[in-house]
């Protein structure tokens, strides 16, 4: 039991800062808040069990620094890729969520793929599909906190998105 509180607490202050992301215009400052959400959900997810999100949150950490810096290219994506997916395979193994563990593998490469864009209007489009995705795995893994909180990031994302098509529309 105590491990469920403790991997939902950490859980919890990673998602506090998934949402705070979703009112952020600047996709650096993103990215920096998103990462530092990563290492709250990492660990979180290993004291659940949840391996193949763990692992996931990990290439999360590397991408996000890899965009940052801006040197996520179409090599570095191909060779993260296929690493995360052998590794993926590897953890597999030791979960027993079945269908769900492919959630964190679909969402990483989505997001890997996509994260390189340049407008915000197609980023915050891109964060609601990632974050959709790991609302269904949260809740599948029992990370309860971290389902509530995906669903306040979602508004959040969304309500951002509103304002950036709101006032794109404006300045024509």
């Amino acid at each position: 039991m105590s491990r469920l509180i403790i991997g939902n607490y950490l859980s919890f202050i990673g998602s506090m800062l998934f949402v705070y992301t979703g009112t952020l215009n600047n996709k650096n400052k993103i990215l920096i808040t998103d990462s530092t959400a990563e290492i709250f959900q990492l660990i979180g997810r290993i004291v659940l069990g949840g391996y193949t999100g763990a692992i996931s949150k990990f290439f999360s950490l590397i991408r996000n620094y890899l965009c940052y810096k801006d040197k996520l290219k179409t090599k570095k994506k191909f060779f993260m890729s296929v690493l995360f997916i052998i590794l993926f395979f590897c953890f597999f193994k030791f979960n027993n969520f079945g269908f769900f563990d492919f959630l964190p593998l679909f969402n990483s490469l989505f997001y890997m793929w996509y994260v390189t864009v340049k407008s915000i209007k197609t980023y915050k489009k891109l964060q609601l599909i990632s974050i959709s995705t790991y609302l269904v795995y949260n809740v599948y893994i029992f990370a309860y906190l971290s389902a509530v909180f995906d669903l306040v990031s979602l508004l959040t994302n969304l309500t951002s998105l509103i304002k950036i098509i709101k006032s794109e529309k404006k300045n024509q």
